[in-house]
């Protein structure tokens, strides 16, 4: 069976985590992503970003493999959505 999949450049991959995405934050990504694909990085930097960010402890420490090839691994059915929780959080 190794063999079989080495051969069909299939591998053993942990499964990427993200967070879980509506529709609708799909489809506002999508949107910013089209409105500003022609800016320059002059234009990006002129932008204040905020340095702000948080740390959180997931209820959730299982990890979940996939067999994929290893162009896939972005793919959605290789990502592993992350749980929205009560654990505990840090905003920095």
């Amino acid at each position: 069976m190794d063999r079989v999949l080495r051969e069909a450049n299939v591998k053993k991959i942990l499964a990427k985590s993200r967070p879980r995405l509506k529709p609708e934050h799909i489809s506002k990504r999508l949107k910013w992503t089209i409105a500003y694909k022609d800016w320059t990085v002059e234009n990006f930097e002129k932008v204040i970003w905020s340095d702000e960010w948080s740390v959180e402890k997931s209820k959730d420490p299982r990890q979940q493999w996939v067999f994929r090839e290893p162009c896939e691994k972005w793919l959605a059915d290789c990502i592993h959505p992350k749980q929205k929780d009560k654990g505990i959080s840090l905003i920095v």
